[in-house]
């Protein structure tokens, strides 16, 4: 048990280095990604995935020379691991056969990535930190194209050196990152331009194409650009045959001793070729000293279009990007990185401190951090009108089941909590756009947005669980215009499972028609999952309706609520778990009257029957997440969950039978989708039963920990990184259906069970209830306006610090340490408080912002 706040720290090496890419950008605008080794590799930035894209000959490469002349030159990464077969070996493009350093470490917390290098030749301690800015709630600061690179040499020598640092970049405009590996001609290619700018301090490479037209899809330019003011530059290798060029540059650049002299000017490139250019920076380091080298590779390709779509009325339109609507070229990008640096790195390292410098378990904040890399993925989009629009994941080449997949996102929630405003905009794509008026939901989004939405039948997991999302947008943010403009659709989505044949057409609450659901498939009659989400739905539906003014609409909602919970239980609680009753109906069952069980030879395929599905309480872990409360008489949540665990967690799959995709295998453990522990499984379950997910399983982890079962939700977290150790899996790449699965998003979850943090900005209330019990509790926390982080000891004092933006807190809900003798200070001044229901009420409430601390302590005497 961590008794103080220690940073994070997990180092990969050796081994599990292979398989590291660290995504590197913005929301919305695609990835570079940073390999173990110090590669770079999966280069996504051109409107679309591009796993394993690498762009031929580019590397960072460096020479060191000592006082005496020594000099050393190397490639800036480390040796090229097996295996080393191919039809003509390994790819030239990569240049394997120069000289690379022995070995490195790397350390990421995202969105920082640390690599350390080893080479007893190397007269230098040399390091590499790699990172974007990430600022939550703050989007415009957090989607910009752009990856930063600081290169640290330190001389921990007592003679002088001299050091040259570069980085060699092909340009790729006119490339569509579709292209085989290993060869830099393409037809694309050609008429590509280099060119040298100085801009004030700032200086560096503009790369542009003049064969893509603007309004073509592989459009645009990158720019490599440093602040640093000692460099010397090449816009281009000779161009020459075989491997020549590359021969010649790297000769030029041992005998210059990294000096390299400077293309007169510019020129095009011929057809079907492009050129590498390459940056240097110098320094000179006196003994015992240190130096710090920038780069900052940027880029701008405006013309995202619909690729992905079928539909012709959307097949091939423009959408565009939205940070293509703020710079015109990837030079004004990196420019205003570098005039903003200092902030932007400021609050940025503020926010890491805020996650990784907490009392958590160290595995829990690997799960939650890494996967917020899936919001800088290709994944997530940000389209030109600002909306955030996303797939379900990433194939290698192109997004995988778009746009906006409801029952999917149901239960992602890093986005949520950390770009609020992100959320909202799909909240009204969903309920002014993509609600249909008779409340039949399309639960994809057809984009550009058009009045023709997807045809295809409503999902009713995801419109339920939509629902609970509008819930938690409001509770969020307390914009009540926001609310008042997504709640005819709200009610429109949720009545539409009243109508004749759809799910719940008898309205006694639960649902009994055909359902289809996010295992890609139907459930006929009455199941936990979507039943669950449709009491959550209403749950939330009530307080939407209160809040407004529409009483009689909430009471209504209440009364379908309560008989839908009690129906519920009687139908589907086998003492241990819900289970589902597998009917052919298509139109509900008379009110009360039992469904009739079908024979299990006559049910229909792909049902899971007296199975214990593992995401069966998903609207009941939205429930806790949001603050509704149980669903559900507490006794059955906390006895389902914890058969979910008993029957489902596998430490061991060696003995596993799957033949279906296979996300976890041999003696590493996994949660499956569903079990048959007391038999009846039907010869032909749903799809996707005998998988693991990591979504749900941090779904569930995350509400085994709400009903204070922590072990047993931890057990599934550390199985889930465990099996993310870098050398069998990346460990920011969480896949299901594509690469950066949305679904994963649900690790959020873990850092609200666990702290107990919980903010409603309609009543200005916070709670700080905390499940681990580290001593100092120490967590961050978001407030949606605001975030900061959250210190609290046995002894009963708590400090809540603010490090961005501003919140309005007018009661804070407290452990029971706290009572009627509570005191409480804002920068150290007495405030004004009173203790009532177990709530501690700030008298007047309080408007915090950025550098405020309030302190609050149990007693006069701990103040």
């Amino acid at each position: 048990m961590p008794s103080k706040s220690t940073p994070h720290r997990h180092i990969y090496r050796g081994n599990r280095l292979r398989e590291i890419a660290f995504p590197l950008g913005g929301i919305g605008t695609g990835t570079l990604s940073l390999g173990g080794r110090g590669d770079l590799r999966d280069w996504e930035i051109f409107n679309h995935p591009g796993k394993g894209f690498h762009l031929p000959f580019t590397f960072f490469i460096g020479y060191f020379e000592s006082e005496n002349g020594e000099g050393f030159a190397r490639v800036l990464e480390s040796r090229i691991p097996p295996p080393y077969s191919g039809s003509s070996g390994l790819p030239t493009g990569r240049v394997p056969g120069l000289p690379r350093l022995r070995s490195n470490t790397f350390r990421g917390e995202y969105p920082f990535a640390w690599l350390h290098f080893h080479d007893d030749q190397l007269p230098v301690q040399l390091s590499l930190e790699a990172f974007n800015p990430f600022v939550p709630m703050d989007v415009e600061s957090s989607s910009l194209p752009v990856a930063f690179f600081r290169w640290k040499v330190r001389n921990p020598t007592e003679r002088a050196l001299s050091v040259t640092i570069a980085l060699c970049l092909l340009n790729p405009i006119g490339l569509t990152g579709h292209e085989l590996p290993g060869s830099r001609y393409h037809q694309q290619l050609g008429r590509n331009l280099n060119t040298w700018q100085e801009e004030n301090v700032l200086r560096g490479i503009l790369m542009t194409g003049e064969k893509p037209q603007p309004s073509d899809p592989h459009y645009g330019d990158m720019a490599l650009m440093t602040d640093w003011p000692n460099v010397s530059f090449r816009l281009r290798w000779e161009r020459a045959g075989w491997w020549d060029d590359a021969q010649n540059f790297w000769d030029d650049f041992v005998q210059s001793k990294g000096h390299l002299v400077s293309d007169p000017e510019a020129s095009l490139s011929p057809d079907h070729q492009s050129d590498v250019a390459t940056l240097a920076l110098h320094a000179h380091l006196a003994p015992r000293s240190s130096v710090e080298l920038p780069f900052l590779i940027a880029w701008r390709f405006p013309n995202l279009v619909n690729y992905w779509n079928s539909e012709p009325e959307v097949r091939g339109k423009y959408i565009g990007n939205h940070y293509a609507t703020r710079f015109n070229s990837s030079w004004a990008a990196a420019r205003h990185t570098f005039e903003n640096l200092a902030d932007l790195e400021k609050t940025t390292r503020a926010f890491h401190h805020a996650l990784y410098h907490s009392t958590l378990p160290p595995y829990v904040l690997d799960a939650v951090g890494a996967n917020i890399s899936i919001l800088r993925s290709p994944t997530v989009l940000l389209t030109a009108d600002g909306r955030m629009n996303a797939f379900e994941g990433c194939g290698d080449r192109g997004g995988c089941c778009p746009m906006n997949c409801t029952h999917v996102w149901n239960y992602a929630m890093s986005a949520a909590f950390l770009f609020p405003s992100l959320e909202r905009s799909v909240r009204l794509t969903d309920f002014c756009h993509n609600t249909r008026p008779d409340g039949h939901m399309a639960f994809r989004t057809l984009l550009p947005l058009s009045p023709t939405l997807w045809q295809f039948k409503p999902a009713a997991d995801g419109q339920m669980g939509t629902i609970l999302r509008a819930y938690r947008e409001w509770t969020q943010s307390g914009d009540r215009q926001f609310l008042q403009t997504v709640w005819p659709g709200i009610q429109l989505a949720l009545e539409f499972a009243w109508q004749p044949g759809s799910w719940d057409s008898d309205q006694d609450g639960v649902m009994e028609g055909e359902q289809h659901n996010t295992y890609d498939i139907e459930f006929y009659g009455p199941n936990p999952l979507c039943s669950i989400l449709y009491l959550g739905a209403l749950r939330a539906a009530e307080e939407m309706a209160k809040a407004l003014g529409f009483h009689e609409k909430a009471t209504e909602y209440r009364q379908r609520y309560e008989q839908g919970g009690a129906r519920l239980v009687e139908l589907l609680w086998n003492g241990e778990f819900f289970r589902q009753i597998v009917t052919t109906t298509n139109s509900g069952t008379p009110q009360q009257a039992t469904p009739k069980r079908l024979p299990l030879e006559a049910e229909p395929l792909h049902q899971f029957g007296a199975g214990c599905l593992s995401d069966q309480l998903l609207g009941q872990w939205m429930a806790h997440i949001v603050g509704l409360g149980y669903l559900l008489s507490p006794e059955f949540v906390k006895k389902a969950i914890e058969s979910v665990f008993y029957y489902n967690w596998k430490p061991d799959l060696s003995q596993h039978a799957s033949v279906q995709r296979c996300y976890a295998l041999n003696d590493e453990s996994g949660l499956l989708l569903c079990t048959w522990p007391h038999g009846k499984r039907p010869r032909y379950p749903f799809p996707y039963a005998d998988e693991v997910w990591t979504g749900i399983e941090y779904q569930v982890a995350g509400h085994l920990i709400y009903e204070g079962k922590i072990e047993e939700g931890l057990a599934i977290v550390r199985g889930v990184r465990n099996r993310h150790d870098g050398e069998r899996r990346n460990p920011w790449n969480e896949f299901e259906c594509g690469h950066h699965y949305a679904r994963a998003l649900s690790s959020w979850g873990l850092l609200l069970a666990l702290s107990g943090v919980r903010y409603s900005a309609p009543t200005n209330t916070l709670d700080i209830l905390p499940r681990w019990p580290a001593d100092p509790f120490q967590c961050l926390f978001t407030a949606g306006t605001a975030w900061g982080t959250v210190n609290l000891d046995r002894k009963g004092v708590l400090e809540l610090a603010i490090l961005w933006g501003s919140f309005e807190l007018a009661s804070i809900r407290l452990p029971p340490i706290f009572g009627p003798n509570t005191t409480a200070f804002l920068q150290k001044q007495p405030i004004s408080v009173t203790y009532q229901d177990a709530m501690l009420h700030l008298q007047p409430k309080l408007s915090l912002t950025l550098g405020d601390k309030l302190r609050i302590a149990a007693s006069s005497g701990s103040s």
